[in-house]
């Protein structure tokens, strides 16, 4: 008895082979997944965790004129039940093994050692023979010593795919997957009568998907995921009516999705994420009556999502996130009780709201996720009546009214984001939906951020969950101060309180939070001295305190913050110098902003040590001496910041801005788009909607055509990248910037 285990986004599919001639390894029909989460889960099928068998009795191979003549009679061989194989199969079976080992260019594991020439006329009584090779397998007792699966998965192989694999006539199960294969396909694959189960993903494959894998009539799962396949989704698939899972993500095909693939009718999975697919989502896979996971999430699909789509009774989960699909969600899509997962996250042009009885008619709904798709109205509250969800991502909507209290039925609850939206609340001296929130045990990332939240900072916070690491609650109208308990959230990876009104002084406790990577108290009216204990956060990578009341000097224990990129105190009240150990941190590659303040004394020569140090801002202080990146002493302070004043001004962006994430700062998003979509990044409120030109005094913007425009506009932001550059010398002098921009002028004006 041999068992194989398979995992589909996983899930298991236990099949096991038994004596009869239609047994196959793995051919069980895919379980499917119970939860999928954008960023969290993933699609990829779980490798096959059958042992391969050793060699023991090599065999020999046969003269190749005497293999080709073998071709034309191997497939007469097999019309009979036999006690032992035909030589000539044999021999065939073994030259294709071999002309597919002999196309590697890679084997570091000696994976194949034990693929070695034999004589195959010897071994027509016995079994073993290629058998016993490493990854080969014969399981049909109808027809013994015939070749029925080959499974080298993760085994470091690196080559092209031998065609004579073809020649295997009795194979079934074809694993190759978690290599680094390259070239393509072959379409010889195709001619596989018996092949139930190919399976080639995470490797390097190029070109299509060969059309003639439509003739392997009996295939039941094909996954061809993450390689770089090209062209489009062959649509004579369809012939493939067995096919149970069809798995084509992570590629870079083009073209519409098959409408004829909707009369797959044993159709389970179906992946087609992470492509370049365009057109609309065919009706027709309405039809797919045994669908349960639909994954087209990550392309260029457009149009309506097709109403149909609700008659799959049986599906789980439903991904179409991260597309240009528009028009209103269907109602339909809400009554498939069956929906595990339902995510169309960043289509902007879609439109809804949340059924009043979402919680009733989804009862199975583990993962809602709806960022940036229009939704308006208000959240139901029957949703805390999915008692089984886990992740609620509502963010970027127009939702309106309050968040229903009943959310803190969801004991399971892991997830709640429903940041930049229109929702609204007020209170006294606590909030009751934080209060109500204390019930979900498992609750690990909440953002309620840019919404119209007002009242005192909850004092219930601190009575959240202890697995809470992602706090988000910026730029609402919190106002008080922040809880000397804050520490009891002790796993807290992430705390944004940026753009309230929070008054009072920073808790000297909030150096116990340990885990600490990123903390944000910016755009505040927080007052007193930075506390010393914030530099036993030392797992912190950015610290943005700027925008507030904050006096004091810098203390000097900040320079244990040994993770810091950026460091950020700009536009507050500090004074005295600033401390040599601070500036020397070797972690400070982002920003160091220490503006407008009154900083005094001497710039330490450290800061020349910050060679990797993107953005730098010492100005509007009463320091002494100019600062370059190149260790000496600089004349081009002033260049730099009207460098950056210059971004700022035409990008509507400040560098201290959220969007900036991971390392990005304001020089390298202009940079990203310099020159030939700079347009796209110029603050829209500089380009009038009517006409998309800028309006500059008495100049029409009739007479100002967009290539004009960009030719003026790239001038002026090759100035600003210029003037800001890391290097003191490398930076633009001020005079050659000023004659720039009055060419800049000179071009308006005269034209």
């Amino acid at each position: 008895m041999q068992l194989c285990v398979y995992n589909i986004a996983h899930h298991k599919i236990v099949g096991s082979s038994n004596n009869s001639d239609d047994a196959i390894r793995g051919s069980g029909r895919p379980g499917m997944p119970e939860e999928h989460a954008r960023g969290e889960g993933s699609k990829d099928l779980a490798n096959i965790t059958r042992p391969f068998s050793r060699a023991s009795k090599p065999m020999s191979i046969l003269p190749l004129l005497l293999v080709g003549t073998l071709l034309s009679i191997g497939h007469t061989t097999h019309a009979a039940p036999t006690s032992s194989p035909p030589a000539a199969q044999i021999a065939m079976d073994e030259h294709a093994l071999l002309s597919f080992r002999a196309l590697l260019t890679g084997d570091p594991h000696r994976v194949l050692i034990s693929w070695t020439a034999g004589n195959g006329s010897t071994a027509a009584n016995t079994t073993s023979g290629v058998c016993s090779w490493r990854g080969v397998g014969c399981h049909s007792r109808r027809h013994p010593g015939y070749v029925t699966s080959l499974e080298l998965w993760s085994s470091n192989l690196t080559g092209t795919i031998s065609p004579f694999l073809s020649n295997l006539t009795f194979l079934r199960t074809l694993n190759l997957s978690h290599n680094s294969f390259s070239g393509s396909i072959p379409w010889e694959l195709g001619f596989l009568p018996h092949l139930l189960y190919l399976d080639l993903r995470h490797d390097s494959f190029q070109g299509m998907i060969p059309g003639s894998l439509a003739r392997a009539s009996k295939l039941r799962i094909l996954q061809l995921e993450y390689n770089s396949l090209v062209g489009t989704i062959p649509a004579n698939l369809s012939n493939l009516q067995e096919l149970e899972v069809l798995d084509v993500g992570s590629n870079q095909l083009s073209g519409g999705i098959p409408p004829s693939l909707g009369s797959l009718s044993k159709l389970t999975y179906l992946g087609l994420y992470l492509n370049n697919l365009s057109g609309g989502v065919p009706a027709s896979l309405g039809n797919l009556s045994s669908l349960v996971d639909l994954f087209a999430d990550t392309n260029k699909l457009s149009g309506q999502i097709p109403d149909s789509l609700g008659r799959l009774t049986k599906l789980k989960s439903l991904d179409l996130a991260y597309n240009q699909l528009s028009g209103t969600i269907p109602a339909s899509l809400f009554n498939i009780s069956s929906v595990s997962t339902f995510e169309l996250s960043g289509n902007n042009a879609l439109s809804g709201v949340l059924p009043f009885d979402i919680g009733v008619t989804l009862p199975n709904l583990r993962n809602l996720i709806l960022n940036d798709c229009q939704l308006s109205g208000r959240i139901p509250r029957s949703i805390g009546n999915a008692s089984l969800l886990r992740y609620i991502q509502l963010d970027d909507n127009e939702l309106e009214g309050t968040v229903p209290l009943e959310v803190g039925n969801l004991r399971d609850l892991e997830v709640l984001t429903l940041g930049n939206n229109q929702l609204a609340d007020e209170w006294g001296s606590d909030w009751e939906l934080m209060a109500s929130l204390s019930n979900c045990s498992k609750l690990f990332s909440l953002s309620l951020d840019s919404n119209n939240f007002q009242g005192v900072l909850p004092p219930s916070i601190v009575n959240l969950s202890n697995t809470m690491q992602k706090l988000h609650l910026a730029h609402n109208k919190f106002h008080g101060s922040i809880s000397s308990d804050i520490w009891k959230l002790s796993n807290l990876a992430i705390l944004s309180l940026r753009g309230n009104f929070l008054s009072g002084s920073i808790p000297p406790r909030t150096g116990d939070l340990y885990k600490l990577g990123a903390l944000d108290l910016s755009q505040n009216n927080i007052s007193g001295e930075i506390p010393p204990t914030l530099g036993n956060l030392t797992g912190l990578s950015m610290l943005y305190l700027f925008q507030n009341n904050l006096q004091g000097s810098i203390p000097t224990s900040l320079g244990n913050l040994q993770n810091i990129a950026s460091l950020v105190l700009s536009f507050n009240q500090l004074n005295g110098t600033i401390p040599i150990e601070v500036i020397s941190l070797s972690s400070l590659t982002s920003y160091l902003g220490l503006s407008y303040n009154f900083l005094s004394g001497p710039i330490p020569s450290e800061v020349g040590k910050l060679t990797n140090l993107v953005l730098l801002d010492l100005s509007v202080n009463k320091l002494t001496g100019e600062y370059g990146m190149d260790g000496n002493v600089s004349s081009q302070g002033d260049a730099y910041s009207y460098g950056v004043l210059l971004l700022e001004l035409f990008t509507g962006k400040r560098p201290t801005d959220g969007s900036f994430q991971g390392g990005q700062t304001l020089q390298s998003y202009v940079a990203a788009c310099y020159p030939d979509k700079i347009m796209e990044i110029v603050d829209p409120t500089l380009l009038p909607l009517d006409n998309g030109c800028l309006s500059k005094g008495s100049i029409s913007c009739d007479d100002i055509d967009a290539e004009k425009l960009q030719e003026c506009t790239v001038p002026i932001f090759r100035v600003g990248l210029q003037c800001s550059q890391e290097s003191s010398r490398a930076r633009m002098h001020i005079k050659d910037t000023i004659r720039e921009l009055e060419a800049v002028k000179d071009v308006l004006l005269n034209y």
